[in-house]
């Protein structure tokens, strides 16, 4: 009874427009999800989603990594009931798939590799409709961009526009974050707002780096970005004509890390850096989660292919930064180490699902992928 007390005052503080103290934290609600996987299913992805029907039915979906394939698990069994399989050529080609949007069976939204282009496809994997992006309506050139969890996103759909990103290209003078396209007219434009200005350039002559890397989500009214390497964030409005900036530091990370390109960084850097992450809003709470992850120091020894492994389950820790509806930051949870994938979490009004399947952890098994439920209480 206690605990619903708390629970519930936690709430009424984040809905008021009052001042709150830094002193909420997720703890883990008792509630799990345990899905099982085949031989050929991986336990992380850089995509997933929940989805609801129109009948109310709840799936945990994602892509199965490196494969044209969306995964529909059913919330309630926690049973998979089946597969999207887009094809990647002929008629109904879609290319290489990176992430997606399902806004029903019948429209699902598709990102592929190297391609400025959104594809949309049944359940049936059956293609409907294609919609190019490779430059704006006023002959601007735009980069690829893609709607998943781990970054970028999810494409967001606003009556009859679709709003995607678009890759970071340093090496021009325009160089924006998101591109709208009309569904009916097909016209592309870019929204003006565009990639932060380096404090440090290691490599100007390459496209991006790491400082491309981004989140983005709608919380219904404004559009939110956190820059990998940004303490700020940059909230938007839907026409992105104004931009205002809200600090979210984390008490973890003194200062973010910048990066040299791939070819000069070592994998091991690439698991250690102190770096910002995804955001998700979570509309039952009226509440913020930032990932951050603090510097690193590595009490294991991996191969190179190991630790490019260990980043894509969410490298050794992480912490998740609260924020109330303003974007004040009223408390912070650091996670243990080896044991949550902070790019695979998804909000429910039962809480926040975090994926307990860490490939280094000691308990870790490639058969299953599992979800443990955080709440937000009062400390």
């Amino acid at each position: 009874m206690k605990k619903i007390f708390y629970f519930l005052m936690v709430v009424c503080l984040l809905s008021c427009g009052e001042e709150t103290s830094k002193n909420v934290q997720l703890k883990k609600a008792g509630k799990e999800l345990t899905l099982e996987l085949d031989e050929r299913t991986k336990s992380c992805s850089r995509a997933l989603f929940l989805y609801e029907d129109p009948s109310g039915k709840e799936y945990v979906t994602f892509q199965n990594d490196f494969k044209n394939e969306i995964c529909f698990y059913d919330f309630k069994t926690q049973k998979l009931e089946f597969k999207v399989t887009p094809a990647r050529e002929g008629n109904n080609g879609v290319g290489d798939m990176l992430g997606y949007y399902i806004h029903d069976l019948d429209h699902i939204y598709l990102t592929s590799r190297y391609r400025p282009e959104v594809s949309v496809v049944d359940k049936a994997g059956i293609l409907k409709e294609k919609y190019s992006y490779r430059k704006s309506v006023d002959g601007v050139p735009l980069r690829e961009g893609y709607s998943c969890s781990m970054f970028s996103g999810p494409i967001v759909e606003i009556g009859d526009q679709i709003y995607v990103t678009s890759s970071c290209d340093r090496r021009v003078e325009v160089n924006p974050v998101s591109v709208v396209i009309d569904k009916n007219t097909k016209e592309v434009r870019y929204l003006p707002f565009f990639y932060p200005t380096l404090p440090i350039e290691i490599n100007k002559y390459k496209a991006a780096s790491f400082e491309e890397h981004r989140n983005r989500i709608y919380d219904g009214k404004q559009f939110v970005y956190s820059f990998f390497n940004e303490e700020d964030l940059y909230i938007a409005s839907v026409d992105h004509q104004t931009i205002t900036r809200k600090k979210a530091k984390s008490q973890y990370i003194e200062k973010v890390d910048y990066l040299d390109d791939f070819g000069n960084v070592t994998s091991q850097e690439l698991c250690e850096h102190r770096i910002y992450g995804l955001i998700l809003y979570d509309k039952y709470r009226q509440v913020y989660y930032r990932v951050a992850h603090p510097k690193s120091e590595l009490n294991i020894k991996l191969k190179d292919r190991e630790y490019i492994d260990l980043f894509e389950y969410g490298r050794k820790n992480f912490s998740i930064i609260i924020m109330d509806k303003d974007f004040n930051v009223i408390g912070e949870t650091m996670f243990p180490d080896y044991t949550y994938n902070s790019n695979m979490m998804f909000v429910h009004k039962n809480g926040l699902y975090i994926s307990a399947s860490h490939a280094f952890n000691e308990n870790y098994s490639d058969d299953i992928l599992q979800f443990h439920c955080f709440e937000l209480v009062k400390e």
